[in-house]
């Protein structure tokens, strides 16, 4: 009594300190909670170059900040223009990400890395409605004209004298570098002129101006307002992207270089233009950044870029579907592994084909445990055999010695401690599985009751009249 009492008080004991631990653990959590929740959320910083203002992939720079602001990351665009410019500022940590394009020749870059793949930028070709009006051919429009090119360090100049080299146009015709800049404001200048003025500016413009700009564009907008250019069509991207990949110039790696097209209608004005579907060649834009920025700061811009309005304007490529020199980034690549599903088609085929095998090899398990177990089960019939054959021994079908037929007692005693001997086999074999079915287990132990009740019957007939049991008993001998 003393010790159950014990007992007792150690567990009413045991249960308070159970409670005092989980009521610690929960006003533990609810401060830590409270802590973090009143904390102010930490901020990561960005600067992003993405050209001059001029350029549309500015306005999706400004887009990409304006949405990451919900992510935690204020992005600061620096109107950094050209690749080389890029690369510089990349050097010398001015800036932290930028969009450039896939498919310019670049070396000794691995300190920047891919974030994402945005639009495609289409070249755009520009010629002057005189030049146009006559149907003449794309080389005819380049031979003996002014063509801008754009100067040297910018998408634009690797595109144009790679396509003048593939056209064998690059001694036949004038190049100028203006820039995007240069273009829009000399444009602006001849829309606003009165028309003795605007005839004089016009002259200044280039006859060709190739631009590789993406969709749309203010500089084209601009320039087609001027009323003096329309868009011609590039019609040999097929042949451009077959022909060697890496050009006589070395500037764009063409492997890189899409086939693309200036939808129809695309800029507007007193004619749409182009009026119809305009095939031409492009370069994919690349968001980049220093392989040195924070994790968090990638995975806030992966965020923005992946998982917001800014989706589904752009429509990006994540980076482990972009072939380039340059690799993804290690926060990217991170950012994506999170966001994919935990059970997709490969994982399940796999699931499907590992299972499948499991399921062969338990198969073959159970089958070979069902043997071994076939092997050690009993077969009624050998308990049904012994009993026939202690039936045949009480009613004389069998011959028995001459010792046991001398002793007609001794007989019957020794068949009834056979028949006890085989229902204790028959038990064990049924405790260890060996003899399976209650219904098989029940008939055997009625008939080996039968047997014994048999046994005991004609024991008690050969002691009421011995003498008839033995002379039937000789009887049977003389006979045999």
């Amino acid at each position: 009594m003393h010790r159950q009492s014990l007992t007792n008080l150690s567990l009413r004991w045991g249960k308070a300190h159970a409670f005092v631990v989980i009521a610690i653990l929960c006003l533990t959590w609810v401060a830590y909670s409270a802590v973090e929740a009143s904390r102010r959320p930490e901020r990561h910083s960005l600067r992003l170059a993405a050209g001059t203002t001029v350029d549309h992939r500015y306005q999706i720079a400004k887009h990409l900040a304006a949405e990451a602001k919900e992510a935690k990351v204020d992005i600061t665009i620096v109107p950094i223009s050209g690749l080389e410019a890029t690369l510089t500022g990349f050097a010398t940590r001015q800036i932290d990400a930028a969009i450039v394009s896939l498919g310019l020749q670049v070396r000794d870059v691995d300190h920047i890395q891919i974030l994402a793949g945005l639009d495609v930028a289409p070249l755009h070709i520009l010629a002057r409605r005189e030049l146009t009006a006559t149907n003449k051919s794309l080389s005819d429009i380049f031979k003996n004209h002014r063509v801008n090119i754009g100067p040297p360090g910018t998408n634009d100049h690797a595109m144009g004298i790679e396509v003048l080299d593939f056209l064998q146009l690059s001694h036949e015709c004038t190049a100028m570098n203006w820039t995007k800049d240069e273009l829009m404001s000399h444009a602006e200048e001849i829309v606003q002129a009165s028309s003795e003025k605007r005839q004089e500016l016009a002259k200044e413009l280039p006859d060709v101006a190739l631009l590789v700009a993406s969709l749309p564009s203010n500089v084209v907008q601009r320039l087609l307002d001027t009323g003096l250019y329309e868009i011609v069509p590039f019609p040999y991207a097929n042949n451009f992207l077959l022909s060697d990949p890496n050009g006589p110039t070395d500037n764009i790696n063409r492997n890189f270089v899409e086939q693309t097209k200036i939808p129809a209608a695309m800029y507007v004005g007193s004619t749409p233009m182009p009026a119809v579907e305009c095939p031409s060649i492009g370069l994919r834009s690349l968001l980049v950044a220093h392989r040195d920025v924070p994790a968090e700061t990638v995975t806030g811009v992966m965020q923005t870029v992946f998982d917001s309005s800014f989706t589904h304007r752009i429509a990006p490529l994540p980076p482990n579907r972009i072939v380039d020199t340059i690799r993804p980034h290690d926060a990217a690549e991170s950012y994506l592994q999170r966001q994919k599903p935990m059970i997709t088609g490969d994982l399940f085929e796999r699931f499907s084909d590992g299972l499948s095998i499991f399921g062969a090899f338990i198969a073959g398990v159970l089958s070979f445990y069902g043997y071994l177990r076939r092997r050690n089960v009993c077969s009624p019939g050998e308990y049904l055999e012994e009993i026939r054959r202690v039936d045949a021994l009480v009613f004389g079908n069998e011959s028995v010695d001459d010792n046991t037929l001398k002793c007609p007692a001794l007989h019957a005693q020794e068949l009834d401690s056979r028949l006890v001997k085989l229902k204790q086999k028959l038990i064990e074999d049924y405790c260890n599985n060996r003899v399976q079915g209650e219904l098989v287990l029940m008939t055997i132990l009625s008939m080996l009751s039968d047997s014994r009740a048999q046994i005991q019957r004609a024991a008690t007939r050969t002691e009421e009249s011995p003498k008839s049991y033995v002379v039937s008993a000789e009887e049977r001998s003389r006979a045999a």
